[in-house]
């Protein structure tokens, strides 16, 4: 197991339990961006093995099973 120096954590700030630093929003809109993204991908999949492979195997099942999850 690694231990840090003392000397290296005298130099880190002093951490702020009253106010901390926060980000904002961000989670929630990259959450979003991807879940968008995703929903994109695999509606795209589904849509391409149902009406133009006119196949939809066990893996799409998992895919969807996924999704849903």
């Amino acid at each position: 197991m690694h231990y840090i120096p003392p000397e290296v954590m005298l130099t880190w700030p002093k951490p702020n339990y009253k106010n901390p630093q926060t980000h904002g929003p961000a989670l929630w809109v990259i959450t979003s961006i991807f879940l968008f993204i995703s929903t994109i991908t695999v509606g795209g999949r589904l849509y391409s093995r149902v009406f133009v492979r006119r196949w939809f195997g066990p893996d799409d099942w998992l895919i969807v099973i996924a999704t849903v999850n």
